[in-house]
């Protein structure tokens, strides 16, 4: 972790602005527990206006919000994740696990929903097995 903290940090200097680099470090930070850095660098990331170009990057940073934020503001978070999906957007072959497994570490109340939803975002798992979630249905 500690090389890949480093590669991040080389890579924020070249682009401090760069949508990419902050939205990946972001999740490695969350992925780490360290969530007040992570959620600091995500917010400024879902305030880019570059990230709308960037769809599955977009959808990435919603999954981590809705992982790792205050309640509050996971409803903001699963109402993107739903618009996105339900629009064909993906990002396939992405590891969310580690950010599944601090999730679970840290109680996230909808877990299972979670890890699903993450299956879904990557390619592994159809959209549909989101449909007997309540929280996506009202998203």
């Amino acid at each position: 972790h500690g090389r890949a903290e480093e590669y991040y940090q080389r890579a924020l200097a070249a682009d401090p602005n760069g949508v990419y680099n902050l939205s990946n470090y972001s999740g490695f930070l969350l992925a780490q527990g360290r969530d007040q850095e992570g959620l600091s660098m995500l917010r400024t990331v879902l305030g880019n206006q570059e990230l709308s170009e960037c769809l599955d990057l977009a959808l990435e940073c919603w999954f981590y919000l809705f992982a790792h934020g205050t309640r509050d503001r996971c409803q903001e978070a699963l109402k993107n994740l739903k618009e996105l999906l339900s629009s064909g957007e993906r990002s396939l072959g992405w590891n969310l696990k580690p950010n599944v497994e601090r999730a679970r570490h840290q109680g996230h109340p909808d877990i299972e929903w979670l890890e699903k939803l993450a299956a879904v975002i990557t390619g592994n798992t159809d959209i549909d097995s989101l449909n007997d979630w309540p929280d996506w249905q009202n998203a």
